[in-house]
């Protein structure tokens, strides 16, 4: 059942969905802003409870991310850096890639922003759901340093993008309704790092130019040493430009034992890795699809949340692992159908 209130400030919906295996609960919100004569005069809090299957976080090394400044972002060229000496590269990009034949990732989604002077800019990615949605990292939603939701007005999407300066005649391009993102993420560590994103309007699914892909519910799949597939239109290199075109590349998953001792933390379990060298994702692939073979079907098994660096050994690149919010995301875009 659906409950409408009105305490003093924004009114609140709560609704709650039976859960199968626990009673472990997440809340997920929505911020919208209205505006009024130019100007931004309410915010409404949407906030949802949801119960979803059991889910314990561990806590991770605890870093600071302080992200560049908007213009950085629609330039490209932005790098994030905690507050040691380490760099840290939030937002990922292809490394050692190869140009992207239009119409092979028909399930990735270009994520963009609208800045306070107009310019549109794309500065993440995203893979189809279903014809209603996409799913994206949860920091590709949020501003640096505060980490207060993006306003969904500034939000949109492009599907059926490839070249991001030439018209392709296959894109669709939709504004955002709603953003649905996990309670539990945790900005310090990337925990949690995914949210949903509800369209205004629905995508016309077509073969070869937009389709969906199912996400993984294989909590064994992919196994350790298994190749994935991973895109992007991130820089090429580590100081280079952006890339125009989507670029893809090969990587290995390693286990999590071994990409945690890396990094001197335990991984948390929402949480996989890979890469061993060379082949990465980089500055503005961020929440870009992982795509893995999982039962003898494509799935997407991972959205790209941080790494170190890019393309080092010692430094891998880390997804979130989509078989452990494979409920979270079903039911959040079920109950969002209204």
């Amino acid at each position: 059942m659906c409950k409408l209130c009105r305490s003093d400030g924004p009114y609140v919906v709560q609704q709650r969905l039976a859960a199968q295996h626990s009673q472990s609960r997440f809340t997920y919100s929505l911020t919208q802003s209205t505006q009024l004569d130019g100007n931004v005069t309410d915010t409404m809090q949407v906030l949802f409870l949801v119960a979803v299957l059991a889910f314990t976080p561990s806590i991770g090394t605890s870093r600071d991310f302080q992200a560049g400044t908007e213009n950085e972002r629609a330039a490209g060229v932005l790098e994030d850096l905690n507050t040691s000496e380490e760099k840290l590269l939030r937002h990922k990009r292809i490394v050692e890639g190869q140009e992207v034949t239009q119409g092979s990732w028909p399930w990735l989604v270009a994520l963009g922003r609208t800045g306070s002077d107009g310019t549109k800019y794309i500065y993440c990615g995203a893979v189809v759901y279903d014809s209603r949605h996409v799913i994206t990292a949860q920091h590709c939603v949020r501003e640096h340093p505060s980490s207060k939701l993006i306003p969904t007005r500034d939000l949109y999407v492009v599907a059926g993008e490839h070249h991001l300066k030439v018209k392709d005649y296959t894109e669709q391009e939709r504004s955002v309704r709603n953003v649905f993102v996990h309670a539990d993420y945790e900005e310090r560590t990337q925990n949690n790092d995914v949210a949903l994103l509800e369209l205004a309007s629905p995508l016309a699914l077509t073969p070869g130019q937009v389709e969906n892909l199912p996400v993984n519910g294989d909590g064994g799949c992919p196994t350790v040493g298994q190749k994935c597939r991973v895109a992007g239109w991130g820089k090429p290199s580590k100081y280079g430009r952006r890339s125009y075109v989507p670029l893809e590349t090969t990587v290995e998953v390693i286990s999590n034992s071994k990409c945690g001792s890396l990094y001197g933390t335990t991984l948390h379990a929402g949480k996989m890795c890979a890469g061993t060298g060379g082949p990465d994702t980089c500055t503005g692939d961020s929440g870009g699809p992982l795509v893995c073979e999982c039962g003898g079907w494509s799935v997407v098994a991972g959205v790209v949340s941080y790494g170190r660096g890019c393309g080092s050994a010692s430094h891998p690149g880390v997804y979130t692992r989509l078989s452990q919010f494979q409920s979270w995301i079903r039911d959040v875009a079920a109950m969002s159908w209204w």
